[in-house]
């Protein structure tokens, strides 16, 4: 009996043709459903990402340029690939009569149908249109491979250095300098610690705060220094109930940035954001929402450990040896009480190699070197303040050029795309004699460990241009996707803050125009 004939009968419709229709009907609606969810997902990514741009601050950034490009592409190979197994699969089962109630094929057609049906040419033309398919969604043509083996290559020698370095690390010599190390590496603080300080500023700590002007330093001498005052401790380990938090990173920034953008950029590290102008904005208009998606990723126990938290600074400046007064208001800081004996680089009692003990100010690099050494994981994040002044401090550029010398992984947290453009010449002047330092002495003793300046400089230059600030170009697919999603995502947080597009005329609290 044969298929096509015998089995349905020449009387009316045999049932199993009608059963087996139904199976292959249900099968071609389920291959359909399959490749349309993703293709109305994307679709909707792809809508409100081309929204976003039409905020005019939105064409500086490019991924928000790119992203619908990229989601387009994703599109077309998602429906290329579904087109392909429908009209092949379909054709497969309709040259055997089994998609009832639809007409047989005609007799002339019947024959090249099963002919072709049974051939090759289907397969390959799908397997054809499934490959290309894939090599769109895979971001191959956005630069994925490139950017893949790029990045392949990059880890393999950051770990190569950091293997490097922490086979050649030891303790020091002196036990009560290593034990002073160890200590200043166990006052990590974790970001929920850190919110909840913030959300503290201008109630019962620092009355009359303003996060659009006061800077770092101002919180440190106003609100940290008082409030850690009569524990005569560091902030951090107030704030931790003395307890040893080891850090996963260490934050490097300029203490006349925003205290509010410093904050905002640990906040968007955690979340997995590359910029941090959005986070800032939703901080100071909506921080329960902040809060919320720090619990739901499962982040606020991540640990930093920030100079201003994690120095204890009655041990150096709480007699505001470095400024007096308020940024903002001009008032006098208030004085510390805290009676603590100051320490700084040649106090007693000293090291074999004469370095003071007890002060906190020249221990970082023994105390990265340690942390680096004990965990390949413990990383760096460079929070870029909006007027790239971080790139000015001798110190926070001594800090940079330590880290990626032994082999730890360093992120860049910047304000947006828009304002690197902007800056972009800064970095490429940067220049170690020129840098400032708080202290002279700090300036002296980084001068002294660097043999030749200019081959530093052009090191330093070649570092945050080449390796710390990729181009889309050079993502995977991965970070493609990821990114056209984060800008769809605060395009939806934007409608519902403001009800419509965020645009550049729209200010946040700061009075800083909402990059997008």
């Amino acid at each position: 009996m044969s298929w096509n004939s015998g089995l349905w009968g020449d009387q009316g419709e045999h049932p199993m043709r009608v059963v087996t229709s139904m199976l292959s009907w249900a099968c071609l609606a389920q291959i359909l459903h399959v490749s349309l969810l993703p293709i109305l997902a994307i679709r909707r990514v792809q809508s409100l990402a081309s929204d976003a741009l039409l905020s005019e601050s939105a064409r500086a950034l490019e991924e928000a340029r790119q992203a619908p490009r990229f989601l387009r592409l994703q599109q077309l190979g998602v429906a290329a690939g579904l087109a392909t197994s429908l009209v092949w699969f379909a054709l497969f089962i309709w040259s055997y009569r089994a998609l009832w109630p639809l007409p047989d094929a005609s007799e002339e057609a019947k024959t090249p149908l099963l002919v072709l049906a049974g051939s090759r040419l289907p397969g390959m033309v799908d397997t054809i249109f499934n490959s290309l398919a894939s090599l769109a969604i895979s971001g191959a043509f956005f630069g994925a491979l490139s950017g893949g083996r790029a990045l392949l290559k990059g880890e393999a020698a950051r770990i190569g250095k950091w293997t490097k370095a922490a086979k050649e690390w030891s303790s020091h010599p002196d036990a009560d300098w290593q034990a002073k190390v160890a200590e200043m590496a166990g006052r990590g603080v974790s970001l929920q610690a850190l919110l909840g300080f913030y959300r503290r500023l201008g109630k019962d700590l620092m009355p009359g705060f303003d996060p659009s002007r006061h800077t770092t330093h101002d919180v440190v001498f106003r609100a940290i220094i008082p409030e850690s005052s009569h524990h005569r401790k560091s902030m951090a380990q107030v704030m931790m109930e003395d307890k040893l938090v080891e850090p996963e990173k260490m934050v490097t920034h300029n203490w006349q940035n925003l205290f509010s953008d410093l904050i905002s950029a640990i906040v968007a590290d955690a979340l997995g954001e590359k910029e941090f102008c959005r986070v800032s904005h939703l901080l100071l208009n909506d921080i329960d929402t902040i809060e919320s998606w720090i619990d739901y990723a499962g982040v606020g126990q991540r640990t930093y450990w920030v100079c201003s938290f994690s120095v204890n600074q009655h041990t150096s400046t709480c007699e505001n040896t470095f400024g007096s007064e308020d940024s903002v208001t001009g008032e006098k800081y208030p004085a510390c009480k805290c009676g603590l004996p100051k320490a700084f680089n040649k106090t007693p009692p000293l090291s074999s190699e004469g370095q003071s003990i007890e002060c906190e100010m020249n221990k970082f690099d023994p105390m990265v070197r340690t942390l680096s050494a004990r965990s390949r994981n413990f990383s760096q994040l460079v929070a870029v303040d909006r007027r790239f002044e971080v790139f000015n401090r001798a110190w926070c550029v001594a800090e940079i050029a330590a880290s990626n010398s032994m082999g730890m992984d360093q992120r860049l947290q910047l304000p947006s795309r828009r304002i690197l453009q902007e800056n972009l010449h800064v970095l490429s002047r940067l220049e170690i004699c020129s840098m400032g330092a708080s202290r002279p002495e700090d300036k002296e003793e980084i001068l002294r460990h660097i043999s030749d300046h200019e081959a530093f400089d052009r090191r330093l230059r070649d570092m945050l241009l080449v390796h710390l600030l990729p181009s889309w170009s050079t993502l995977d697919s991965w970070d493609h996707m990821f990114l056209a999603g984060r800008v769809a995502r605060w395009q939806i947080v934007a409608c519902r803050l403001s009800s419509r597009v965020w645009d550049p005329d729209l200010e946040g609290t700061l009075g800083h125009p909402i990059d997008l």
